[in-house]
């Protein structure tokens, strides 16, 4: 809860109350549920704090320098702690891009 409190202090004030569930997701729990290796999901180094900050603007764009081509994936924000975000986002920057 923590870190939420933390990130809060970034986003909305109402961002704590909006939260109706959340659960802790540690290594032991990674490899439990999606026989992720020692809990290891590529790309998410540092915590969910570090997939939310300082955002690497190649990997959060979607778009690279070759026209109709885009990136999404597990290096892409938000990262592979957040299965189908990135490819959501992706698609959104693809059909506004039209």
């Amino acid at each position: 809860m923590r870190w939420m409190r933390q990130y809060a202090t970034m986003v909305d004030d109402q961002f704590l109350d909006s939260i109706e569930q959340w659960r802790v997701m540690t290594p032991v729990r990674y490899e439990n549920e999606f026989h992720l290796p020692q809990g290891h999901a590529t790309s998410f180094a540092g915590g969910p704090l570090a997939a939310l900050r300082n955002k690497n603007p190649e990997l959060t764009r979607y778009e690279t320098p070759v026209n109709g081509l885009y990136i999404t994936g597990a290096a892409t924000f938000p990262g592979a702690g957040v299965w189908g975000a990135s490819g959501r986002n992706a698609a959104m920057v693809v059909l506004q891009s039209r």
